[in-house]
């Protein structure tokens, strides 16, 4: 039986391929597949041994496959290229197999700007040759060849191998002309009109003008720029456009460009936009230069200065800018590798590849717009040697949220609340995956609101506070300083370490020009957020009273003895530790009889969430016990005027009264809470009926609704911290659908809370609801999954 090898199979499909007449090299490759004519391009070869081999071609001058030339210093003068061609036998091919082989190959071209040798004899080990390129002479536009190797002794079965060679030539533009490059284009649809054209040194944006003639309608053009700039992607040195055109009309387009790199130009008018149309192509290039192209404002200056020129024409310049985003790096809370065990994931050789798992975690305080960037993802010219690169976003419920991979920029919206990112990795290298361990998690935070920056045209403004940066125009070849102010205030989100992102400006829009005036995207800007300044001593209430007597160092030694004592018993909550937290307790209560504090850990221990319902009336009597300490008549004389704001005696008695006020609010919530278990566990108990538990209902029911009463006095109970007990009195008195709406927006605020989630299930069944009821229950296995989604 024949065996068919890929590389054999690979050579009858290029060598039969069939070229499309009047369609542009790039968009067929070979041309289209003739499987007739490929088979019996095999059946006729099939004793060539030499069609098992893969000829690799490389470009041993200037790197790549075959000879690319694209920019203007490549293209007006002969490139030399040393070009080697080396055959490649399967691994388990015999020495004396490869020490046989010989091959004499014929070189043709059918282009005379390529000048190549005739002969080249071909050995196991490869040979290279010359080609050398004679762009210089052609026309603007692109250009393809191919200098093709055939076996000499068998021309006839096509080549063996291909160099190819590709020329795009760009077209000068006139910079002394207000115009720079000017085109009319008859467009069809589908047609693709390309061009190329020389960038001018000290470009950054580019103005393209659409004129268009008489026509019926509308019509759709597609325009796609690209640049091929050192250490970017095509994506980031492009820009692809949609333009909405009708009869007589103007639009302008604007992209940001690379000064000294050739751009490709391509118009069409797009498949589905039927008609014929002409339009009038202008583009002219526009150019203010900062010094510094990436900005990065130092905060231990008081002024940061750019210089910024115009080096094409005359250009008016008003700065502007602002931070968008902060950048938060987070640190990895686990991380793991593992052997990959599949038989799909075996490399040849028997060879393991290994993956790494990143967990982090951060937490948001409101709602936000977030891009998640770990850092092996955030540079592509990371991604040819590692694989994977995926990280899947999870909320605190474990329930997946978003996904993206290596290159991707998505951005997602997040509400408030924890998440968990794990990230992905692979490498056949486990050293170099233990390498990632420290990696940071780049996350991205959109600023609710913009910290705008302030310009100066002379430094001593910046603290005087005058001036301003007036708009003007700069000359062309001319030069002029910009001055920037510190930022004074900074966005609550970001906090020292943070790194604030943003873009900046310098052209200004000019009603008597076409264009935006200025670069589209402006430039990079960042700032590292410096550490905070310190806080200044708040005044205390007794510090702020000149009549209050100072305390003896033994009295304030002995304060802070009991102040460490009362914050321990904080860690003492457990049931384990009860011995000592009731010890700790009595000893302070026996030197400070009624202490708050400590009155209120005790609260805070019976009411604990893990066995709260086992004592409610020591949780009722405790909360009493705290409520009675508290000086209601004195907050209520507080609290019934206005606080002076020059007053530091008055904003000092304030603060202590808050935390009073707090207090309170928080027994009488605990209190209610509690008296609402408890009658709860009478009705559900085993003596419901009984006349002494109707009493007792009754008695629990007229102490709810006065504790219920007086927490109304001090709180509105439906704010966040109150509205379960607010939920639970709508409930008792049988307004279950007024409970539910305010449970819902409950939620709402607390997605991941399963305790509110089984709250909404318990009112929907009281409600007779049973179809909601059915559908919540469903849905508790997607919102609260057992474990994180796998990769």
């Amino acid at each position: 039986d024949q065996k068919w090898t890929p590389h054999r199979i690979r050579r009858a499909i290029v060598n039969t391929a069939m070229q499309i007449p009047n369609v542009e090299r790039f968009a067929q490759g070979r041309g289209v597949l003739q499987v007739d004519k490929a088979f019996e391009y095999l059946e006729a070869n099939k004793g060539a041994k030499d069609h098992d081999l893969r000829f690799v071609v490389s470009n041993r001058s200037q790197g790549g496959r075959g000879i690319y030339l694209r920019e203007a210093h490549n293209t007006d003068r002969a490139v030399a290229s040393t070009i080697g061609v080396t055959p490649t036998f399967h691994e388990e091919a015999d020495n004396a197999e490869k020490v046989a082989f010989e091959m004499r190959v014929n070189l043709e071209c059918t282009d005379s700007w390529v000048d190549h040798p005739k002969h080249v004899v071909l050995m196991h080990g490869g040979r290279s040759f010359s080609v050398e390129t004679h762009p210089q002479s052609l026309t603007a536009g692109m250009h393809y060849t191919e200098v093709v190797g055939y076996d000499a002794d068998h021309p006839e079965r096509g080549p063996v191998f291909r160099v190819p060679i590709t020329v795009l030539k760009g077209e000068a533009v006139d910079t002394t002309e207000p115009v720079h490059w000017s085109k009319k284009l008859t467009l069809t649809p589908g047609h693709i009109d390309r061009n190329f054209l020389e960038v001018p040194q000290g470009a950054t944006w580019a103005d393209v003008v659409f004129r268009t003639g008489e026509m019926d309608g509308t019509r759709r053009i597609v325009m796609h720029t690209v640049q091929e700039v050192p250490g970017q992607t095509f994506s980031e040195g492009g820009t692809r456009q949609y333009i909405t055109v009708r009869g007589q009309s103007t639009q302008v387009q604007s992209f940001s460009v690379t000064g000294g790199r050739t751009m490709e130009l391509a118009i069409a008018q797009f498949w589905s936009s039927l008609g014929q149309t002409e339009v009038q192509v202008d583009v002219t290039f526009h150019g203010i230069n900062p010094d510094s192209r990436k900005l990065h404002i130092d905060t231990g200056k008081l002024v940061t200065q750019v210089d910024v020129n115009a080096p094409l024409g005359n250009e008016s310049v008003s700065p502007s800018g602002s931070f968008t985003t902060v950048r938060r790096a987070i640190a990895a809370k686990d991380f793991t590798t593992r052997p990959l065990t599949d038989a799909r994931d075996s490399l040849p050789g028997n060879r393991t590849i290994y993956e790494a798992e990143l967990t982090y975690s951060f937490s948001l305080s409101k709602k936000t717009s977030v891009t998640p960037q770990p850092a092996l993802a955030l540079e592509d010219q990371f991604h040819e040697s590692w694989e994977s690169l995926i990280w899947m976003l999870y909320d605190k419920a474990k329930r997946f949220v978003a996904s993206g991979s290596s290159g991707s920029r998505g951005t997602t919206s997040l509400a408030k609340g924890d998440y968990t990112l794990k990230f992905h990795v692979r490498n056949h290298v486990l050293k170099d995956l233990k390498k990632l361990k420290d990696m940071r998690l780049n996350l991205d935070l959109k600023l609710a609101k913009p910290v705008s920056l302030k310009f100066q045209a002379d430094p001593d403004n910046a603290l005087t506070g005058g001036g301003g940066f007036r708009s003007g125009t700069l000359a062309k070849g001319s030069q002029t300083r910009i001055y920037i102010e510190r930022p004074g205030s900074l966005p609550s989100e970001a906090s020292a370490g943070d790194l604030l992102i943003g873009s900046i400006s310098y052209g200004q829009g000019n009603s008597n020009l076409l264009g935006p005036g200025k670069k589209p995207g402006g430039f990079p800007l960042s700032m590292r957020v410096p550490p905070a300044k310190p806080s200044k001593a708040k005044p205390s209430a007794s510090g702020g009273s000149k009549k209050k007597e100072e305390k003896s160092e033994a009295e304030k030694l002995a304060e802070a003895i009991r102040d460490l004592k009362v914050a321990r018993l904080a860690k003492l909550h457990s049931d384990k530790k009860a011995e000592d937290f009731d010890r700790l307790a009595k000893e302070i209560l026996d030197a400070n009889p009624n202490h708050l504090p400590v009155l209120v850990q005790q609260l805070k221990r019976l009411d604990g969430e893990a066995n709260r319902k086992k004592h409610l009336d020591k949780v009722i009597a405790a909360a009493d016990t705290v409520i009675a300490q508290i000086d209601t008549e004195t907050l209520a004389k507080h609290y019934g005027v206005k606080l002076k704001p020059d007053d530091e005696e008055a904003k000092a008695e304030r603060a202590k009264l808050d935390k009073k006020l707090n207090t309170l609010t928080d027994a009488l919530f605990r209190k209610g809470r509690a008296l609402g278990y408890l009658d709860t566990q009478f009705r559900e108990g085993e003596n419901a009926d009984s006349d002494e538990t109707k009493k007792r209902l009754e008695e629990i029911d007229k102490q709810f609704e006065a504790n219920f009463a007086e927490l109304q006095k001090w709180a509105e109970t439906t704010d966040d911290k109150f509205v379960l007990l607010h939920i639970r009195r709508d409930n008792r008195q049988g307004h279950i659908a007024t409970a539910l709406k305010r449970l819902n927006e409950k939620i709402g605020r607390s997605p991941h809370d399963r305790k509110l989630q089984k709250k909404r299930i318990r009112l929907l069944g009281e409600l007779k609801w049973d179809e909601w009821k059915s559908h919540e229950e469903t849905w508790q296995i997607r919102r609260f999954p057992a474990k994180y989604q796998p990769f």
